[in-house]
């Protein structure tokens, strides 16, 4: 006993170690649906692109002001725009564009107006139409709207003026009055962008920032009540806040409603506070122990995890229950041990086919399932520990109850279950599931889509999409990616299929497409322009000029700048402020370089074909997928969890049939029929079955094996039916609320279990064969 209590003692100053470590990092929590999804299996300059381009407006919310009266939606952009810049969480407030600034943004591509043009004049040019550049170039000498400040001998073709009209008039967005006007909107529309500090998935950001939107809006709605505007808003803020939402409620919903059915189900059973109270010591150290190692390993803790590990309660009691219902059966003055030695051998093997079930889960490369693993094998070593070391050394009058077990008769004395059936009938039902279920799963439907997984409310995907539309939003998982060695290189490639994905535009497989070279040609594109430049002053600017009746003296000045020559670069343009929004396209690594051209609008299944031959050309260019390539990786690793499900019951059966030789059927058989039941149902019942909820049956297995497990070693007790019963009962009211939770990943884990565990106990009572040796009422040694 004096060993016992140093274990004890050393087991407790452990936890408490834990506990002030983890308390000392502090609690970061994440509410990403991403993180449930696999990692990718994919390039590592992949990875890296996806990380970018996300990085690239993770950190921004875009909102958009919509109204029938011009004068109102002005007045609630700035008066949005004034409060918001001076939020501490805000790091700037995009609502207005001065001239004096699109003016410099402007002039900063005045220097490079001859290798830089538009595309319609290096067509002309290629094609020697230089009437066609006199023509547009006598237009906006004698346009009454003023043609961009620059002097007839600075660009006498004016280039310049051709090259800055041709990038406006492909945007979604103009200024007027200073202010971001919406170009293509039904109503007056106006721009404001907030870029705000730290994670969107920070609860405490989300809270600050989106209370204090709507603290605003009521007090605008208030001070201009006649004034209709709408605010519509886009951005992973929003996205995280409501999962974060979504995450909360059902925490609260699965976490305490399992944990209030749990207490009233043991109060009914025993009676008594002092052993409702101790059954929950190993459960509540059980949680803490399980988030305190969570947040050790993985530096933060996602909500959807937490919600996962409420069903941790109705697992980790199970040994409490064991220990206490065989203690139940001890005579006064039987020494506390003899319980224990005599589940002891249960506790081990239960402990290790639960540890191997939720363990299993860490295997496939995904973050948040990799997250439930640790969280819950944590917590289980914790309970099944402090019940093997505690609750020795608990006093007698704490683990007994008060009289008999009541208001389950099932329960009582003498009437544990006790089903006579020949060997020949149990099996020809084993056969029967095995061939109706095989019938049902052969036909079985699959759902690997990764958005059948979007858990955002359909409100805000719809304004989502309304936003994107009117801007033009580009799409962060479907894009080309170009690898090389040098900058050069990228962007020569980029100029050759972008041709090509200007006639996809006009065919509209895209609505558009965004890339560097659109911006900085290829300097071997930059020097063909200057040689067409070149060629059209040669020809044309001399006789130009005459007609002008402009002096030689103005002849030679419009000369002197073309003899310069400047050519665009890399470092160049990376200082530029008009590039801002197009540097999340380059990567620089040390293997190379690689580029990106982000595509617009809806990538349907042909526009895909298309991408996929028109990468084909070039080994440097790929199409990249991000939603299909995940989908993929589900469906790939669907089938790998089917052959570790098998090999885990292959596993355990060489383990068990060492212990329990010819009747080690008794405990498999259960588990793995109620898994067949269970797939076949929701196979039947529901759009089809996913990777989610085939990893779901490694749990069937873990808690199922527990029932079959312990009635083997106590030969069929009533107190292991007692235990195994209220054990079923407790898991089932967690994963049962479990089934009821809106995260699809939750309920696919949830429907599983519930319908598992329900046949699981069924089928234990049915293949049991205790009763014939009159084992099972009571407790044999």
């Amino acid at each position: 006993m004096r060993q016992l209590r140093l274990l004890c003692l050393i087991w407790l100053v452990l936890l408490a170690g834990v506990f002030l470590l983890a308390a000392r990092q502090g609690a970061v929590f994440d509410s990403s649906l991403m993180a449930l999804l696999p990692e990718s299996e994919q390039q590592p300059d992949i990875q890296a692109a996806d990380h970018q381009i996300s990085a690239s407006f993770s950190n921004r919310l875009l909102l958009i002001f919509s109204g029938e009266q011009d004068e109102s939606v002005r007045q609630a952009v700035q008066y949005f725009g004034k409060h918001l810049q001076h939020l501490e969480a805000v790091q700037e407030v995009q609502w207005q564009l001065s001239a004096d600034r699109i003016q410099l943004m402007q002039q900063e591509w005045l220097p490079y107006r001859f290798s830089i043009l538009s595309d319609s004049i290096r067509t002309a040019l290629q094609k020697e139409e230089h009437d066609i550049v006199l023509k547009k170039a006598l237009a906006q000498l004698f346009s009454p709207v003023s043609p961009i400040g620059v002097r007839l001998t600075e660009d006498p073709f004016f280039l310049f003026t051709d090259l800055i009209t041709e990038r406006s008039d492909n945007l979604r967005l103009s200024t007027d009055r200073g202010l971001l006007r919406v170009n293509d909107a039904e109503q007056p529309s106006y721009l404001l962008m907030i870029t705000f500090k730290g994670d969107a998935f920070s609860l405490s950001l989300q809270s600050v920032l989106l209370g204090q939107l709507e603290e605003l809006a009521a007090q605008w709605q208030m001070d201009n009540k006649e004034a209709d505007i709408t605010i519509s808003k886009s951005g992973l803020l929003l996205h995280a806040a409501a999962g974060a939402e979504q995450a909360r409620w059902e925490m609260s919903v699965i976490g305490l409603g399992s944990l209030l059915g749990i207490i009233s189900l043991l109060l009914i059973v025993f009676r008594r506070g002092s052993i409702l109270l101790t059954m929950m010591l190993p459960v509540s150290l059980a949680i803490v122990t399980a988030g305190a190692v969570t947040l050790l390993v993985f530096g933060r803790i996602h909500l959807i995890t937490l919600a996962f590990g409420a069903g941790l309660i109705g697992v980790s009691i199970d040994y409490s229950l064991h220990y206490l219902c065989e203690r139940r059966t001890l005579r006064e003055g039987d020494p506390a041990r003899d319980a224990l030695r005599h589940v002891f051998p249960g506790l081990c093997l239960g402990l290790f086919s639960s540890v191997a079930a939720y363990g299993v889960l860490g295997f496939p490369p995904f973050p948040g399932l990799k997250q439930m693993a640790v969280f819950s094998v944590a917590g289980l070593i914790a309970a099944w520990v402090s019940v093997v070391l505690i609750f020795p050394l608990l006093p007698d009058r704490l683990m007994r109850q008060s009289g008999h077990i009541t208001g389950f008769s099932p329960f009582r004395s003498g009437s544990a279950p006790a089903i006579v059936f020949s060997h020949r009938i149990k099996a020809g039902l084993a056969l029967a599931i095995v061939l109706f279920c095989g019938s049902i799963l052969m036909e079985a439907r699959f759902q690997d889509d990764v958005r059948l997984l979007q858990t955002s409310p359909a409100e805000l995907l719809q304004q989502e999409q309304e936003v994107q539309t009117l801007l033009g939003g580009f799409s962060s998982s479907q894009y080309l990616l170009i690898r090389c060695q040098e900058i050069e290189q990228c962007l020569q490639s980029e100029e050759e299929i972008i041709p090509e994905l200007s006639r996809m535009k006009e065919k509209e497989f895209i609505s558009g497409f965004q890339a560097i070279s659109q911006q900085l040609p290829s300097f071997q594109r930059q020097k063909e322009n200057l040689m067409l430049v070149d060629e059209l002053y040669s020809a044309e600017l001399k006789h130009f000029f005459g007609q002008l009746n402009l002096p030689e003296i103005r002849y030679q000045e419009a000369l002197s700048p073309l003899l310069s020559e400047q050519i665009l670069t890399l470092d160049a343009w990376l200082k530029l402020e008009s590039s801002a929004a197009l540097r999340p396209l380059l990567l620089e690594q040390e293997q190379g370089v690689i580029t990106l051209i982000r595509l617009q609008g809806h990538i349907s299944e042909a526009t895909k074909v298309a991408l996929d031959q028109l990468t084909e050309k070039s080994e440097q260019i790929q199409f990249v997928d991000r939603i299909n390539g995940i989908s993929v990786l589900l469906s790939r690793y669907r089938d790998k969890v089917v052959s570790w499900l098998l090999m885990a019951y292959s596993i355990i059966f060489l383990v068990l049939i060492i212990r329990y030789r010819m009747t080690v059927w008794r405990i498999i058989s259960p588990p793995l029929l109620a898994s067949l039941i269970s797939l076949s149902l929701v196979s039947l019942f529901s759009p089809g079955i996913s990777l989610f909820h085939i990893m779901a049956l490694i749990l069937v297995l873990g808690i199922g094996l527990d029932m079959g497990i312990f009635l083997q070693e106590t030969r069929g007790s009533e107190s292991t039916w007692l235990a195994i019963s209220l054990s079923c009962l407790t898991s089932l009211m967690a994963f049962g609320l479990l089934s009821l939770s809106q995260t699809p990943v939750l309920h696919h884990f949830g429907v599983i279990v519930l319908t598992g565990l329900v046949f699981n106990w069924l089928l234990a009572v049915f293949f049991s064969d205790f009763h014939k040796k009159g084992l099972m009422n009571g407790r044999t040694e």
